[in-house]
C-alpha cells in the first residue's frame, strides 16, 4: 500500500451513542424514581461552591425546582442531601418562591421562574429559582436513547440488505460511485 493510498483512508469514527443512551436511561430512571417518591417525601440536593454560591434541586409533589443563591453556608465543593415530609417541602417552597416581593416572577403554563434580591432578609444576597413538573425532564433522557435506537435500526437494516454500514451503498454491486467500504461519495 502506497503512502498516498494511506492518506485517502477515512479516519475511523468512534461513536459515543451507546454511552449517551446509557446516561439517558440513567437520567430517566433517576427522574422517574424521584417523581414517584416526591408524593410522599421532599428530596433535596444542595451543592456548595466557591465564593459562597449554593445550588440545589428539590423534588416535591411531582415537581422539581432548581435554585441558586449566593448565601455561603459550608465549605466549597461540598454536597448535602436531605429528605423530609411534604409539609417541610411546602415551607421550603414558600421560602424559595414567594418570600418577599420577587423582582422577577413569571408563570408560564406550568413553569415558574423567580428571582429575589435581598433574599431571606439578608442585604446583598440573591436567590433565583426555576421549577416545573418532573415529567418535563424525561425528554432530556429520552432524546439520546431514541437517537441510539434509530441509529442501531439503520445499521441492522443495512447489514441485513448487504449495504455499507456507514453510507448505505449497495455492496453487492451496482453503479460504482465509490464507497467499497466507505470511500463514500455518491
Amino acid at each position: 500500500m502506497s503512502p498516498d493510498a494511506a492518506d485517502k483512508t477515512p479516519p475511523a469514527r468512534r461513536s459515543y451513542g451507546g454511552r449517551r443512551a446509557l446516561i439517558g436511561l440513567l437520567l430517566i430512571a433517576a427522574v422517574s424514581t424521584f417523581w414517584w417518591r416526591s408524593y410522599r417525601h421532599c428530596d433535596l440536593l444542595a451543592i456548595f461552591g466557591p465564593g459562597g454560591k449554593v445550588g440545589g434541586i428539590v423534588f416535591l409533589r411531582g415537581e422539581f425546582w432548581v435554585g441558586m443563591s449566593n448565601i455561603g453556608m459550608a465549605e466549597p465543593w461540598t454536597a448535602q442531601t436531605a429528605s423530609g415530609t411534604p409539609q417541610d417541602g411546602e415551607e421550603l417552597r414558600e421560602l424559595l418562591m414567594t418570600s418577599g416581593t420577587p423582582a422577577v416572577a413569571r408563570r408560564w403554563q406550568f413553569f415558574v421562574v423567580s428571582h429575589h434580591k435581598d433574599a431571606f432578609g439578608l442585604p446583598g444576597s440573591w436567590c433565583s429559582t426555576a421549577g416545573g413538573p418532573a415529567w418535563a425532564l424525561l425528554p432530556l433522557g429520552a432524546w439520546p436513547v431514541g437517537t441510539w435506537m434509530i441509529r442501531r435500526g439503520r445499521q441492522w437494516r443495512r447489514r441485513r440488505r448487504g449495504w455499507c454500514l456507514g453510507c448505505g451503498y449497495d455492496l453487492r454491486g451496482g453503479a460504482d460511485e465509490r464507497c467499497p467500504e466507505c470511500g463514500e461519495t455518491r
